[in-house]
């Protein structure tokens, strides 16, 4: 006797169409092209950063080569200075009293006169008793007419002398003795442009001389 065992329900397979097949290929497809501009995109990003950190690296390292040789670029200078530079002054202005003691000697470098005429620094009066506080800005002026000064190169760049005494006034923190800053700039000083225009003072001189006695 033989007993029949009922079989249950087929499973059918389900065909998936060729279109649908296409569609979920592209479909990856697609996706795969968004993770690869995610992941550009990205790179690009820490690229851009690391050469900002690059720069700003570089940048430090100027800065840092500069000031262990002691030196300081005309354009940094002359952002730093105050802005009477760009106004025309009286030589006879008034200077306020230096707010440091005024010192016997200095460390700077003194320069001596080349020229035929001599700097109102070889006069006989004592050095210690001629500060900035008591010096008029015609003073700063060389012992001899404009026109027997050495005219600024083309490549020069130079500043008025009463300009320039204003702004020694205003840095002069040290408070460094006329004759010495007069040494200091006598082989920067150079005859006017112009006629009635007074002495100019050649911007390399007078913006090592500011960089000394303000202290910095």
């Amino acid at each position: 006797m033989s007993s029949s065992i009922p079989s249950g329900p087929r499973k059918t397979r389900t065909r998936v169409s060729h279109e649908h097949t296409l569609e979920r290929v592209r479909e990856n497809q697609r996706r795969h092209r968004a993770r690869r501009r995610d992941h550009i995109a990205t790179l690009e990003q820490k690229l851009q950063e690391a050469e900002r950190q690059l720069a700003e690296a570089r940048a430090d390292i100027e800065a840092l080569k500069r000031e262990r040789d002691g030196g300081t670029s005309d354009s940094e200078l002359l952002t730093n200075l105050p802005s009477p530079l760009m106004s025309v002054y009286s030589p006879t202005v008034s200077v306020p009293n230096s707010p440091s003691p005024t010192l016997g000697a200095t460390n700077g470098p003194i320069h001596t006169a080349a020229a035929t005429c001599q700097p109102l620094c070889c006069e006989t009066e004592k050095e210690e008793e001629r500060t900035m506080s008591n010096v008029t800005a015609s003073s700063l002026d060389c012992d001899c007419p404009s026109t027997a000064l050495p005219p600024s190169n083309p490549s020069e760049s130079t500043t008025l002398c009463s300009q320039a005494y204003i702004l020694i006034a205003q840095q002069n923190y040290r408070g460094i003795e006329g004759d010495t800053i007069r040494r200091w700039l006598w082989e920067g000083f150079r005859a006017g442009q112009g006629r009635g225009e007074g002495c100019r003072v050649e911007n390399g001189a007078l913006f090592s001389l500011l960089d000394f006695i303000s202290g910095v």
